[in-house]
């Protein structure tokens, strides 16, 4: 078989008492069909991932098998939408396979760069029916603890060696502090919070991941790390300032901020009370206080002084 032909193949599966039903039908070129069996854990589709998982506990290899060949991707991906309704769709309660589309929509042999990913995202997401199925694929993958303690470990790692390149560090600083004077993105960003606040489940589930923040010294420590190594920058600390200032200069913004700390003291209310009185019985804690709103009233004279 040459380079560029296309073929379809049929995955099935191997465990004891499942009769070798089909399990997944895709296209592919060169060694396409056979990357299923690599890393299993890092599949997204939940449930191949499940099941790659289980035939690797118990030793047993997936059959593989290419059922047609074409010269075009065009034929292939009529063979595939065609295998996919025959054998029916488990998500649907239609039949046996893992597959969670109708077929024929994958580019085979496809090497995206990550304008170009960019592009076609961007020409996705005005489909109002792309958006819902991509939101619900990932609600599919919050769900599944597995896959998102993975996902939050390779994340954290990733980002850990970002921020130790002082290059990045710099990169990342000016982009915030330019993204933070765009007012589009400033009230797109606000529309959103307030849309995600205003449902009662997905207030409930930020105030839950707050929760979960406020337990973990681990995550505190990291967030109070993060934040020390970015105000160290002079610039970022003038722009967060003056923003700072002309939000409180808002009674508008004010009140809102106010709405929102009661929101969340309410939440978080008698663990933070318990903390705060462990707090105030240190005296290092104190001290560190009193230091705080003595440079703090410094300033406030310096300022006046400076105006006067």
């Amino acid at each position: 078989m040459s380079k560029r032909e296309f073929y379809v193949y049929v995955i099935r599966d191997p465990r004891p008492g499942e009769r070798n039903v089909p399990r997944y039908v895709g296209k592919g070129i060169g060694n396409r069909s056979t990357t299923w069996l690599r890393n299993p854990e890092k599949k997204t589709n939940a449930q191949m991932r499940k099941f790659l998982i289980e035939c690797k506990r118990l030793g047993l290899v997936p059959s593989i098998k290419r059922v047609a060949h074409f010269k075009l991707e065009e034929s292939s991906s009529m063979r595939e939408i065609e295998l996919i309704e025959q054998y029916g769709r488990v998500d649907l309660g239609t039949g046996t396979l893992f597959n969670e589309t109708r077929g024929g929509d994958g580019i085979v042999g496809c090497i995206a760069t990550a304008v170009s990913a960019r592009r076609r995202m961007k020409q996705y997401n005005k489909d109002p029916l792309f958006r819902e199925a991509y939101l619900k694929g990932l609600a599919k993958l919050y769900a599944d603890k597995a896959y998102m303690q993975w996902f939050k470990r390779r994340c954290s790692a990733v980002n850990r060696k970002r921020w130790e390149n002082p290059v990045y560090y710099q990169k990342h600083v000016k982009r915030l502090i330019k993204l933070g004077k765009d007012p589009i993105l400033n009230e797109m960003r606000s529309r959103l919070g307030k849309e995600r606040w205003s449902d009662p489940e997905s207030g409930r589930v930020l105030i839950a991941e707050l929760i979960k923040r406020n337990k973990s010294k681990k995550m505190r420590e990291s967030s109070r790390q993060v934040m020390i190594k970015v105000n160290a920058n002079p610039e970022f600390k003038l722009w967060a300032s003056q923003h700072m200032t002309r939000v409180n200069a808002d009674p508008s913004m004010q009140a809102k901020q106010l709405a929102g700390y009661n929101k969340i003291k309410k939440a978080l209310g008698k663990r933070n009370s318990k903390r705060m009185h462990l707090r105030n019985l240190d005296p290092d804690f104190q001290a560190k206080c009193q230091a705080g709103r003595a440079a703090s009233r410094a300033a406030k004279l310096a300022a006046q002084v400076n105006t006067d």
